[in-house]
């Protein structure tokens, strides 16, 4: 699903998946740029929260193994990662 409106309401029913390569600078546990970068694999899975570690537009946290927490302007969003509805689990 492409991503136009970020409603709170959208956000919080969906999980997004990066669909393109995409490479991002990494921060250390204090918030502090190491000057490495690092390639975010396709097919990660991605929840966004309300979290801001340095000013990011859109915080997103990984809900694939490896991946901790991205912060990436909201275009970058919109054109790298789609929406997928959260699937209710069956008890």
């Amino acid at each position: 699903m492409i991503i136009e409106n970020l409603t709170e309401e959208f956000i919080d029913k969906h999980y997004f998946v990066l669909d393109k390569p995409y490479y991002v600078e990494e921060y250390d546990a204090d918030g502090f740029s190491t000057g490495r970068y690092m390639d975010i694999e396709l097919g990660t899975e991605w929840e966004v929260t309300d979290d801001s570690y340095v000013g990011g537009e859109i915080h997103l946290d990984g809900l694939s193994d490896g991946y901790g927490w991205l912060e990436i302007p909201a275009e970058e969003f919109r054109e790298y990662f789609s929406a997928h509805e959260w699937q209710r689990r069956s008890s």
